[in-house]
């Protein structure tokens, strides 16, 4: 580590978040970080009674909401507008119908019987209502923003480091966004971990101003009923997804869509996916539930890998 380089690791919003700064302006640059980690995770948690979220999902309104609440569920509405409905938060009730009814390393591993079933399907404009001269929000339907708050707070936190130092890494347990110089200048080295083998990496790419994110099947899973459940549900089916993924990994220009569309292709699988992909310009890693994988042409790999073959004018410069 060089002298003009700060590190700081801590825990928020139930993962290891790892901040690296380049040429910090000064030492509190990070700790207002951690300070906005800190505050998503007390304003999103639908694990915390007193948070935000929570509040809203009992009463079925806020007001006055803060602005952080309505800015994250106004990017809710357009994803799931973009993905014609298949990114939805509206989805908690499945969720918790699933077995993911608190905070995970509270689940009960052990099979067990559960005999609730899934609310009715809705969509999000048919629930949530927005009212910015008001400062008021309403939703008729239970809200999860567990799909999208890690990369939302990774891009805030990106967004205040570009203005605090020359080059910046900020990884919440995997959603990560590089900005600014690298240490080498050439870009930044980032690994993908294997989903099937702790601590071993699967891959490793090279990262510049841009974002990743990765959504697995197979770490937050547990059994119910004689049948394993994890926490990316279906919309469609109100189920956990069940296209052949264990996992995928998506590059795009900001943590907040790499976040939304990992999860969007684990739904879809790997050829449905490739559309959604190409619209935005991004790139993406499948790990089938086999353990075989298979990548897009653009994904900027150092070890080689069985490729799509995407159409050329849908490639993107990553």
């Amino acid at each position: 580590m060089t002298q003009s380089e700060i590190e700081l690791t801590f825990t928020a919003m139930n993962t290891e978040v790892k901040i690296v700064a380049f040429e910090p302006h000064d030492n509190s640059t990070l700790e207002r970080v951690r300070t906005l980690f800190a505050d998503s995770e007390q304003r999103f948690s639908r694990f915390i009674e007193s948070s935000e979220l929570s509040v809203l999902n009992r009463l079925g309104e806020l007001k006055p909401a803060s602005d952080e609440m309505m800015s994250i569920l106004e990017s809710c509405e357009r994803h799931f507008e973009h993905t014609n409905g298949l990114f939805n938060p509206a989805v908690l009730s499945d969720l918790e119908s699933a077995g993911y009814n608190r905070s995970f390393e509270l689940i009960n591993f052990s099979d067990r019987s559960d005999e609730s079933v899934p609310s009715e399907s809705c969509g999000l404009n048919d629930v949530l209502v927005i009212d910015r001269d008001s400062d008021h929000v309403s939703s008729k339907s239970r809200l999860d923003l567990g799909g999208i708050a890690k990369g939302w707070t990774v891009d805030r936190a990106s967004e205040l480091m570009s203005t605090e130092c020359t080059g910046w890494l900020v990884d919440a347990g995997g959603d990560l966004f590089c900005g600014g110089t690298s240490p080498d200048e050439a870009g930044w080295i980032v690994g993908i971990d294997d989903p099937f083998f702790d601590g071993e990496l699967a891959d490793a790419i090279l990262l510049d101003d841009s974002a990743i994110a990765t959504s697995s099947t197979v770490k937050r899973s547990w059994t119910t009923n004689g049948e394993r459940r994890h926490h990316i549900i279906d919309p469609n089916t109100q189920l956990p997804a069940s296209s052949g993924l264990a996992a995928v990994s998506v590059i795009a220009e900001t943590a907040e869509l790499a976040d939304v569309l990992a999860k969007c292709s684990v739904i879809l699988g790997e050829s449905a996916s490739l559309e959604l992909l190409i619209e935005n310009d991004s790139a993406a890693r499948f790990t089938r539930d086999d353990g075989t994988t298979v990548v897009t042409e653009n994904w900027p790999s150092f070890l080689t890998a069985e490729s799509y073959f995407l159409p050329t004018e849908s490639r993107s410069a990553v």
